[in-house]
């Protein structure tokens, strides 16, 4: 498999990042207690699934 192009790839890497900041921003959250802690984890992890999905859908050529 390979990417389409470079910006393609570059869109999965920010996409990771983006997510990866999300999550430290929901763990260190001192306003929501641990369950919704737990529940905005879950939404952002299968929202970014979605996402990652989708792009690499459109990523990739076999």
């Amino acid at each position: 498999m390979q990417f389409h192009s470079k910006a393609q790839e570059q869109a999965l890497m920010r996409l990771q990042v983006q997510h990866e900041i999300a999550v430290a921003g929901i763990k260190n959250n001192n306003q929501l207690t641990d369950e919704e802690k737990q529940i905005a984890l879950k939404e952002e992890k299968d929202q970014f699934n979605q996402k990652k999905k989708g792009l690499q859908g459109s990523l990739f050529i076999g």
